[in-house]
């Protein structure tokens, strides 16, 4: 199954599936309190109302808190920092990985996120989760996770590359700062050259008789 964002904001976006049914919807306003709002859509021919399924409580001072069918649990608890592994509904153990979501010590790629294409290359199309059928079951919990190690990468790769710009920025200026002292060096010895060539110049030869 496909889920297609229609946002690159990962977390302000519907998620709609090849029919094009909103299936869930990602909130996350912008206040002073972060919070991500996952709701679950009830389908057009149910009765069900829509559902929060989960809420993801962030957090820069103290633990992320992901709230799932009413129960809260610290991020760091619910995805192992190191690993970003959690236990399903199934009590399985799965991992996120680059390559997507796998049960943990297996090859079997459950999920896996694609980029939105321009079609430059390969054939256009917006991002979209793909989820196995065999992960139909943990749906719920694999769009909350996702949302949360996806939002944990991008945070990473920005800080890499604010401390990558910095490292550039700080050599640039080194780079700068010894060429000025060069600089002042050479216009020393140079000036150095002129005073020595002065001071051991031969008199002018006086008048003659």
């Amino acid at each position: 199954m496909r889920l297609f964002l229609s946002s690159s904001d990962y977390l302000n976006t519907d998620l709609s599936d090849e029919r094009g049914n909103k299936i869930y919807t990602v909130s996350t306003p912008h206040a002073r309190k972060e919070v991500t709002t996952v709701t679950k859509h009830a389908s057009g021919d149910s009765n069900d109302a829509d559902q929060v399924i989960g809420v993801i409580e962030w957090h820069k001072t103290k633990a992320t808190m992901i709230q799932v069918n009413g129960r809260a649990v610290a991020a760091d608890t619910m995805l192992a920092r190191q690993h970003r592994h959690f236990t399903g509904p199934d009590g399985r153990p799965y991992k996120w990985k680059l390559e997507g979501l796998k049960p943990k010590n297996t090859n079997i790629r459950l999920a896996k996120f694609h980029k939105r294409n321009l079609g430059l290359m390969n054939p256009s199309h917006p991002p979209y989760l793909e989820i196995a059928t065999s992960a139909a079951h943990m749906m719920d919990c694999v769009v909350i996770t996702f949302m949360y190690v996806e939002n944990v990468r991008q945070q990473r790769q920005r800080q890499q590359m604010v401390a990558q710009n910095l490292a550039s920025h700080t050599h640039h200026t080194m780079m700068q700062n010894q060429m000025a002292i060069q600089s002042q060096m050479n216009q020393m010895m140079t000036q150095n050259q002129i005073n020595q060539t002065t001071m051991f110049s031969p008199p002018a030869p006086g008048p003659g008789c």
